[in-house]
């Protein structure tokens, strides 16, 4: 059979997993039904709970930037999220946010104008996982 528009008539024989349908012009077409079930999940609180955290922009920034991130949507429970500013020596030097946060994407601005020209580091948290993104304050 070359390649082509072809018209017919489809006729359902049996409603099993496997359905012969009959067409015209001599051809039999067998279509098969599979159907797959998940069996186990691991580690489900590691995806529940999963963070990301972007890179800040702008970047390099003078003296606000804006730091986005996400707390994973496959759960309908609040997880603990800390963002955190560290200098380069790795002190704290302020907390944006420390809460329990529903699932979803945030965005938090950091007002840098306190602080020295530099390297920082944005740090999200949460009680199963952590990232952090260098960030540059050029005055």
């Amino acid at each position: 059979m070359r390649a082509g528009e072809y018209f017919g008539n489809v006729n359902i024989e049996s409603e099993d997993n496997a359905l012969p349908v009959s067409g015209i012009g001599g051809f039999d077409i067998y279509l098969a039904k599979f159907v797959a079930s998940p069996t186990t999940i691991k580690n489900i609180n590691r995806l529940i709970r999963d963070i990301k955290l972007d890179q800040n922009y702008p970047n390099p920034f003078n003296p606000v930037t804006v730091i986005n991130y996400s707390v994973g949507a496959i759960h309908e429970l609040p997880v603990q999220v800390d963002l955190s500013i560290y200098n380069s020596l790795g002190q704290k030097v302020c907390t944006l946010i420390s809460e329990k946060q529903n699932p979803g994407h945030y965005s938090v601005a950091w007002n840098a104008s306190e602080f020295a020209s530099g390297i920082y580091y944005s740090r999200l948290k949460s009680d199963t996982n952590s990232q952090v993104k260098k960030m540059l304050l050029i005055k």
